[in-house]
């Protein structure tokens, strides 16, 4: 499975937000990178207490990469004054939006162990 880092995450939050042009080899500077990366790692640890992720800190499947850049935007945009709401929208309401948007995006791997079902109960 294909991942991406913090590193990339925070690069991709950072073009998204309009603030670097990763095509023409901007890289975030280092206290916004690690301002970027330790916000992730706090909604990394709300997210998995809501069963959303599944993956280590520094390996973000390539499937739900953009979702968590989205939802990234969304969490630090304000710190750069560029905040991410539709004029009138709630950020309760905007980030609920962005989990759901992950939760489509990533699908647990499957162990390939089979499962046994539970008849004691008949």
């Amino acid at each position: 499975m294909a991942t991406r880092t913090q590193a990339d995450l925070a690069s991709a939050v950072m073009e998204d937000l309009a603030l670097i042009n990763t095509g023409d080899g901007e890289d975030p500077s280092a206290a916004d990178r690690a301002m970027i990366t330790r916000r992730y790692q706090n909604m990394l640890a709300e997210m998995r207490d809501e069963n959303i992720v599944y993956w280590s800190d520094d390996a973000i499947p390539y499937e739900a990469f953009e979702a968590v850049v989205g939802l990234m935007s969304l969490i630090v945009g304000p710190s750069f004054g560029k905040p991410k709401l539709a004029e009138g929208e709630d950020f309760n309401n905007a980030l609920d939006g962005a989990k759901r948007r992950l939760r489509k995006r990533v699908v647990k791997p499957a162990s390939g162990l089979p499962v046994g079902a539970d008849d004691s109960y008949f």
